[in-house]
Formats: structure tokens, sequence, C-alpha cells
């Protein structure tokens, strides 16, 4: 039985996404920052994602997967952008990292998954980054998840009354006097 190649929700060829130039982060007026203490960075509009998420050559052996810290599947939710299934794609993203608001902010991806992107040998990387920022403010702002209760484990969790005792009666905060 041979593998069943993937089909691409991407309509571009290879070379055509190659000659796509790489999308900047809108930011902040400089004459507006100095008045406020906002993000720099506003984030993209859905628009930009999918324009910066068509970039990706969806590669067989996917690079930025195997460098990334926690493990996200770019190539995945990057599809999922490129199909306008932006809520799917959080959910996608939080299958392995359960702060893609702050890790999309923070997380050093030129040294991580963006420093490992077939495409930075010939051109800007893809923004794995400013999408993942995206589709996490995206479900943020539109996504009405209701969290889910854990199913039970049968462990008891800490009881009503008790005290931590150790840090407390080290700096002298106890009532009680050791």
């Amino acid at each position: 039985m041979s593998p069943t190649k993937e089909t691409s929700t991407n309509p571009f060829t290879l070379k055509e996404r190659m000659k796509f130039p790489h999308q900047p982060m809108p930011e902040q007026a400089a004459e507006l920052r100095i008045q406020n203490f906002g993000e720099v960075n506003l984030g993209y509009t859905e628009e930009l994602a999918r324009q910066e998420a068509l970039r990706c050559l969806e590669c067989a052996k996917c690079t930025c997967v195997e460098q990334c810290p926690v493990g996200v599947d770019v190539k995945e939710f990057v599809k999922l952008i490129v199909a306008g299934k932006l809520l799917e794609a959080a959910e996608k993203i939080r299958e392995n990292n359960v702060l893609p608001a702050i890790t999309g902010r923070v997380c050093p991806q030129e040294n991580h998954c963006e420093g490992a992107c077939l495409l930075h040998k010939k051109v800007d990387p893809l923004g794995i980054g400013y999408l993942e920022r995206f589709v996490a403010d995206y479900d943020q702002r539109v996504g009405a998840r209701v969290a889910q209760k854990a199913p039970a484990t049968g462990e008891k969790g800490g009881h009503r009354g008790e005290r931590t005792r150790g840090p407390k009666r080290g700096w002298g905060f106890s009532s009680e006097r050791p």
C-alpha cells in the first residue's frame, strides 16, 4: 500500500509561494506610542495572517516542528489558517501549547521554528510567531469556549482548614510557638 499524498489547502505552487513577500507586523505609530503603554506590535489582521500562511511550503519533513521547544504542529495549524478555520487552528496549537498568546509574543522563534524554516534558506522565514499570536488573539476575541471539567482521577486535593507550616514558621508569621 503506497502512502497517500496529503492534499493541500494552498492553491499556489511552491515556486509561487517563494515569491510572496513576508508580511511585516503592523505597529503603533511612534507619535501614539509615546503617549501610552500599549503594545507596539498591533498583530496581524485576518488578511495579513492568511497572506503569510500562504507562504508555507508544507514540507514533508517539518523542521519547524522539530525545533519547536513545545512541539507545536506548525504545518497543520498553518493549513487551518489558509483554509480559514481559525478556531480550529487555535485548538491545534493548544494541543501542545497552553499559552500561545504569550509564546507568540515572547518565544525567540528566530532561534527555534523560524530559524529552522526551509524558506529561510532563500527568503525570509514564515512568520510562525506572528501567526501563533494572531490565532491566539483571534481565539480570545471570537472563540466562545467553555472550560471543560477535568475527569475525576480519584485523588483528593487539599482539605479546608489546612495550613502550610514550613515557610510561615521560618519567617515568624505563625501564631503558634515552636
